[in-house]
């Protein structure tokens, strides 16, 4: 406890009126010096029967993704209150309201990364019922969140679409029964792949009479889009942290997703980091190859998947996404030909090679192929200084100006 600034010109107005009074025997300015006086001693008399101890009383605890923010209310039990402090970044106050005996605030959380955060004490500034006095006090306070990463979400959705997944820790059924079971990439004007039964939601033009008779069952024929003419997915999972981890890993995982629910049109994926180009006639096994990348220990101990998804957990995917089996073929180098591509999407935090995603997309727009760049928006939160967060920031606003001048569409990913 200690005079606040209202305090300290109080009692230096006493001092001074009490001095003036003593030198030129003015009877007012003493009386002047000893209200001032009284008021300060009355002041500190009130507070020190009145302050006593500070709590708590809301408890926060919840679960959201990283996207998401989170309104909720701290009520302060403790006399004096007149404002809080020292909040972590990730806490903003929208509203506070007086009460009685206190405060409630009214707090926003917002989250840059994934992760388990705590809000364990507050700062509480008090002052005296006239102002004079003041002090902080620190109170415990009992909030958690468990943010959830980007990334988690869209393993979610990809185990989904393999199939393999009923909700967070569940692989739903064994993989070994999904041969026919697959969603297959559906088209009415591809090429013919295979003959399977009909399934709800199957056009009847596709129906193959010749073994429906030959079985008694209704049979429909498979189509298939030709890799000519479709997307190439290029990815570069490579990252600086938390934030660009999480940004390229679901940004892959969201195309290749789309692709396997027939949203576009997805013919490869060329993983530019080991310089290869793998391709299949299943979007299903694209799919499980971009799972698989993502999955690798690089990524998931970045972001504490771990936390997320019990390890046994991942083990039994990595396992089922084994059973799916192999790409249909894998090409090292550039031993093929982008001509053969109508466009390519790269996903890429552009922080470690930006040579090979300008040639890569230079060669599509030569050939009248369309090029889109999906990356992290602010790359740089990673950054562990300040000069190194300004060099990959200036890095990252030339690059996409580079981009954008050879006609790439930029779709920043936050």
């Amino acid at each position: 406890m200690r005079p606040s600034a209202r305090g300290l010109w109080a009692l230096a107005s006493a001092a001074l009126a009490a001095s003036l009074s003593a030198a030129l025997s003015d009877a007012a300015l003493g009386a002047a010096a000893l209200a001032l006086a009284a008021a300060f001693a009355a002041d500190l008399a009130l507070y020190s029967t009145s302050r006593g101890e500070c709590s708590c009383g809301a408890e926060v605890s919840e679960s959201l993704w990283v996207w998401e923010s989170r309104e909720f209310r701290l009520e302060l039990d403790c006399p004096g209150a007149a404002e809080v402090r020292g909040l972590p970044e990730w806490l903003r106050v929208v509203g506070t309201s007086v009460r009685p005996r206190g405060l409630e605030l009214k707090l926003r959380a917002g989250f840059r990364y994934s992760g388990r955060y705590e809000l364990r004490e507050v700062e509480v500034v008090r002052r005296s019922p006239l102002g004079m006095l003041s002090e902080v006090s620190r109170v415990a306070a009992r909030a958690t969140f468990r943010v959830l990463p980007r990334t988690l979400y869209w393993v979610l959705e990809a185990l989904g679409a393999l199939g393999l997944g009923r909700g967070p820790g569940s692989l739903g059924r064994d993989p070994s029964e999904l041969g026919a079971g697959l969603s297959p990439l559906r088209s009415e004007g591809g090429v013919y792949h295979s003959t399977r039964e009909y399934a709800p939601g199957d056009s009847l033009r596709r129906v193959d009479w010749k073994a429906t008779a030959r079985t008694g069952e209704l049979h429909v024929k498979e189509m298939r889009e030709p890799v000519e003419g479709s997307t190439l997915l290029c990815l570069d999972l490579r990252c600086a942290g938390r934030y660009t981890c999480d940004a390229v890993a679901s940004a892959a995982l969201s195309a290749a997703v789309a692709s396997a629910r027939g949203l576009w049109t997805l013919g490869g994926v060329y993983d530019t980091a080991r310089d290869r180009l793998v391709l299949s006639s299943s979007p299903e096994v694209l799919l499980s190859f971009v799972l698989s990348e993502v999955l690798e220990p690089r990524i998931v101990e970045e972001l504490d998947l771990y936390e997320h998804i019990d390890p046994p957990t991942l083990r039994e995917i990595r396992a089922a996404l084994a059973k799916l089996g192999a790409p249909a073929r894998e090409i090292p180098g550039r031993s093929w030909r982008l001509s053969e591509w109508g466009g390519v999407v790269v996903v890429s935090a552009l922080v470690h090679e930006l040579g090979g995603v300008l040639d890569l997309v230079e060669a599509v727009r030569s050939r009248g192929g369309e090029a889109v760049l999906v990356t992290p928006s602010r790359p740089w939160l990673d950054a562990n200084d300040l000069e190194l967060a300004y060099r990959i920031y200036v890095s990252h606003a030339r690059s996409l100006e580079k981009l954008g001048s050879l006609g790439v569409r930029v779709v920043p990913w936050s």
